[in-house]
């Protein structure tokens, strides 16, 4: 049997469905042909396993509200709707995990993109995944495996991180990554200029088809 939790969340979320996110893909996206999708690794890592999978899930049902690959001459001059040729994957806060670790992070990041690029697989789509931070909030550790970082009671702390895992499959049930407590430091403004992935990023949603 259901469980009553379950129905109700399965309820909340197509309503969201319905009554949000189709009309905002209808009103608001209709004439893009590029797309973002912000995805928060961190919180996931910092919940569970199953959390990640509900992650998982979530963007596979997401990418069903989308056209994606070409459009017909009506729907391009007639309807002014436009099909998405150029998805970015971009997961956020990069700089929240030292070097060392961000291939595993990638790795995760299509992993929980896997069920949304099925979506358009044999369509004319191009997409990649992105690792960005938009300000470098930490600063390099006395090892590979460790950064350091302002807490917020103003104290530079530096931390250790285990090794993420490369896959979903190998993270135990309850296993769980806190999410670094970092505060941005008072020399913000050079530490935006030494943000990561951004350029990259900038360059595959504007450049040349």
């Amino acid at each position: 049997m259901t469980n009553p939790w379950t129905q109700l969340f399965t309820d909340h979320f197509q309503h969201f469905q319905q009554q949000w996110l189709k009309p905002l893909q209808q009103k608001t996206f209709r004439q893009a042909d590029k797309q973002i999708i912000l995805i928060d690794l961190f919180e996931g890592l910092n919940h569970s396993k199953q959390h990640l999978y509900q992650l998982k899930e979530t963007l596979s049902h997401l990418a069903e509200t989308f056209s994606y690959g070409d459009d017909s001459w009506m729907a391009r001059h007639v309807l002014r709707q436009n099909s998405i040729s150029k998805v970015a994957f971009v997961a956020g806060k990069a700089d929240l995990i030292p070097p060392a670790h961000r291939d595993s992070l990638l790795n995760l990041l299509q992993q929980i993109t896997a069920g949304a690029v099925a979506r358009f697989h044999n369509k004319p789509v191009q997409f990649e995944h992105f690792l960005v931070s938009a300000i470098q909030a930490t600063d390099p550790g006395s090892n590979p495996n460790s950064l350091r970082y302002l807490d917020a009671d103003g104290r530079y702390l530096e931390a250790e991180f285990e090794p993420l895992p490369d896959t979903l499959a190998q993270m135990s049930a309850n296993e769980h990554f806190p999410v670094l407590p970092a505060r941005v430091p008072e020399d913000y403004l050079p530490r935006m200029l030494n943000g990561r992935g951004l350029d990259r990023l900038f360059q595959f949603l504007l450049g040349k088809e």
